[in-house]
């Protein structure tokens, strides 16, 4: 007789759990990349105060504006669409 519910190494039983598990993972990771211990992100999360990365307001450049100013030989290859 199969068992009813069999464990999966290394996969995910539902789709919402990898959902879950990636706004975690992705939370903790971009709260290291600025300076904060991942337990006391994941802290501040329960205890109703997240950490909420600042916004950057400075101005793209040209070159990051306009991808094709910045590789102006890609625009003109042939077969290229434009």
């Amino acid at each position: 007789m199969m068992k009813p519910r069999q464990k999966i190494s290394g996969a995910f039983r539902s789709f919402d759990a990898l959902v879950d598990f990636c706004r975690i993972r992705g939370y903790v990771s971009t709260a290291r990349k600025n300076g904060l211990n991942a337990l006391d992100a994941l802290r501040r999360v329960f205890l109703g105060h997240p950490f909420v990365p600042a916004v950057n307001t400075s101005q793209p450049s040209e070159a990051t504006a306009n991808p094709v100013a910045r590789f102006p030989q890609e625009a003109s290859r042939p077969g290229m669409p434009t």
